[in-house]
């Protein structure tokens, strides 16, 4: 059997049948070392396969598409499993196409993660699940990660970033000359080799951003510098648009924002990464969102809290008291919730 390239990877578990692409992604799990069931084709509640290892516990939710991409609504309605099922670490949703760029930014935030093709293609070439997949395509081993249409480059080939050492320099020299990067890029998404036209550089709070046109994307992006992991500057030219301004690229997309807007619990917790924002992110999209009433409550929300937030954030005491008497009463009434609904 032939090497297996990307995209002829792609092409062949876009051609399986919905059935077959769940137990081919069983069987990849299991290869991994979980304990893997495919659930009946009726009945699941929306879960195509569990999986289990020790005490962690994850459901995962099945999309052989070709043509269509996964929506936020979809991850919005998977998301909304974590508060009617026991003891679920996490849902995974695996797509043999690609996610859209609104349910990548969102599936983080709700505790999804969200798997596409060549997230998948590069988990079977990092773990070696050559004799399991080739159950089900036709190929023995896949080429290299350098030879691949996602990495035109190997990462010896890039210049690597020394310990203690930005890439903004490079960056800045990028933009300074009006040079194309070649980098890769730790995203929500995962980890891709992305080449990129750098318009501008900046900072917003404590985090350093630039902003380019994506080849990947086709559009343009903003990046989080230190999430790039590995940086090459090509001899490819472009030209920056004379009216572009990074900072009002940035005051439009907001990125420090993170797309959650709980404003009052974030500023009493002091971080966006935690279990109680979670969930509440989760009701939000997955029961307050769906009627008129919540969605009121929803934008009201988010018109008045912004400076309610940030009196909060300047007392401790404030945050111990609004976290103690507003956010975990919220949470605990939440999940209540989810219980009953799960027991009707």
């Amino acid at each position: 059997m032939a090497p297996l390239s990307r995209p002829e990877f792609k092409q062949q578990i876009q051609q399986m049948d919905s059935r077959q692409f769940e137990f081919f992604i069983a069987d990849i799990w299991a290869a991994r070392g979980w304990e893997t069931q495919v659930t009946q084709q009726s009945g699941d509640g929306g879960i195509d396969v569990e999986v289990t290892r020790d005490s962690e516990r994850r459901l995962i939710q099945v999309k052989r598409y070709s043509d269509t991409t996964v929506g936020r609504p979809d991850v919005q309605q998977y998301a909304s499993l974590q508060l009617s099922e026991e003891d679920v670490d996490t849902i995974i949703i695996v797509t043999s196409n690609r996610f859209s760029p609104q349910a990548e930014r969102y599936a983080p935030t709700v505790g999804v993660e969200a798997i596409d093709a060549d997230i998948l293609y590069d988990i079977i070439v990092a773990d070696e699940l050559y004799s399991v997949v080739s159950e089900y395509l036709d190929f023995s081993q896949p080429i290299s990660r350098s030879q691949s249409t996602q990495s035109p480059t190997s990462d010896a080939a890039a210049r690597q970033i020394p310990d203690g050492e930005s890439p903004a320099q490079t960056i800045r020299q990028a933009i300074s000359e009006e040079r194309r990067i070649r980098m890769k890029y730790q995203s929500r998404s995962g980890t891709r080799v992305r080449e990129v036209e750098p318009y501008g550089i900046a900072t917003r709070g404590q985090l350093r951003y630039f902003v380019g046109y994506d080849d990947y994307r086709s559009d343009v992006r903003y990046f989080r510098v230190k999430k790039t992991l590995w940086i090459q500057l090509t001899d490819e030219e472009f030209t920056i648009p004379p009216d572009f301004d990074i900072n009002s690229y940035l005051n439009r997309k907001n990125p420090a924002g993170g797309g959650s807007q709980c404003f009052i619990a974030t500023a009493a917790i002091g971080s966006e990464n935690t279990e109680e924002l979670r969930i509440l992110r989760v009701f939000r999209d997955s029961t307050l969102s769906k009627s008129v009433v919540g969605r009121l409550f929803i934008q009201s929300y988010y018109r008045l809290s912004p400076p309610v937030a940030n009196w909060i954030a300047q007392s401790k005491w404030r945050q111990a008291s609004v976290r103690v008497c507003v956010v975990y009463p919220a949470v605990f009434i939440i999940k209540q919730i989810g219980e009953a609904t799960k027991s009707e």
